[in-house]
């Protein structure tokens, strides 16, 4: 009787061992651009301005999961606990995104950070406190993408319970928060009717944006 309570203890204790070391695989970070809660961001709206970062991954690997973050600069609005967006990956066309290889609309899960905004260099009575927030899309379809390929990503608020209110604004303007990292240094602005174009120091003060991606080396 002993050895068969040694034996399912045992035999528990490797299955639950063996069950957090997939998780963990499954949720292995990628590549990442850390949070800087120094300035706003860039706008990226359904409607209306949208950006785009590009990134490079070290080995072959799928994309499964992504986290980012972004503040509103509508008055008191703060996002669902889902929230939806609108996620494209575009292959790299002599450093501005190209032939678009991936899309998908998808409700992420929205959390505040605690931080604010503390030292923009625009409008400071304006942005300095708005919440940053972080979203989450961890059960994304899988996109396959090769080591040291130039991919485009963009990532757009387009959640219809963050309009104003009727007689203001249509949307709440969300912008992505920029990143610290020197990783590539290239953001990328589009217009509803305008053409990639990269963005400038005087547009975003900084070269790249606050994501992680996260998924599997193949």
């Amino acid at each position: 009787m002993k050895r068969l309570l040694v034996y399912l203890m045992l035999t528990i204790m490797f299955l639950t061992v063996h069950k957090i070391v997939i998780a963990k695989e499954e949720s292995n970070i990628l590549y990442e651009q850390l949070l800087s809660n120094e300035t706003p961001g860039i706008f990226s709206n359904i409607d209306g301005q949208i950006g785009a970062d590009q990134f490079k991954l070290a080995k072959d690997s799928t994309i499964n999961s992504i986290k980012w973050y972004g503040i509103y600069c509508g008055p008191d609005v703060s996002p669902p606990s889902t929230t939806e967006f609108l996620i494209v990956f575009y292959h790299d066309s002599k450093g501005i995104p190209g032939e678009q290889i991936y899309q998908q609309r998808i409700s992420a899960k929205a959390s505040d950070t605690g931080l604010q905004i503390k030292h923009s260099r625009i409008n400071k009575d304006f942005y300095n406190g708005r919440k940053v927030y972080q979203f989450l899309a961890d059960t994304l379809p899988s996109l396959s993408v090769k080591a040291n390929e130039g991919i485009w990503i963009s990532i757009v608020e387009s959640d219809p319970a963050t309009t104003y209110p009727l007689g203001t604004y249509d949307y709440a303007q969300w912008l992505w928060c920029i990143s610290p990292s020197a990783s590539t240094d290239t953001i990328a602005q589009r217009g509803l009717t305008s053409e990639w174009k990269l963005a400038t120091i005087a547009d975003v003060y900084s070269g790249n944006l606050a994501f992680l991606i996260m998924g599997k080396v193949k």
